[in-house]
């Protein structure tokens, strides 16, 4: 019986990788946005208000008279349409900073 040895690979930590992530990310997203049929993109640190968030985006858009005066605004530093004019804000990371290309995400502010 032969034994083969393997190489020893290396792992690449998500902050590594990261950037070419976020730039595939943005390209996919740019590529396949429609004016009919944009990408909502939302501030994704908690989970359970950015669903929250892109309901009440979803719902903003539909007419409803008996409720239009009760309804809360939309955040738009939270939720939003993914353009490749607002490609670099909308879209932001969670991760240490000093590992992304460009210097185009920031952190998002929390508003409770």
């Amino acid at each position: 019986m032969t034994m083969v040895r393997r190489e020893h690979r290396t792992a690449l930590s998500a902050l590594e990788i990261w950037p070419d992530y976020a730039q595939a990310r943005n390209d996919t997203l740019a590529r396949y946005a429609r004016e009919h049929s944009p990408w909502l993109v939302a501030n994704a640190d908690d989970k359970p208000r950015a669903g929250l968030d892109l309901m009440r985006l979803i719902l903003s858009q539909v007419p409803c008279p008996l409720i239009d005066e009760h309804r809360r605004p939309v955040d738009a530093s939270r939720v939003g349409y993914f353009s490749t004019a607002n490609e670099a804000t909308a879209l932001t990371c969670t991760a240490n900073q000093s590992h992304q290309r460009r210097g185009q995400y920031e952190r998002p502010a929390h508003n409770s």
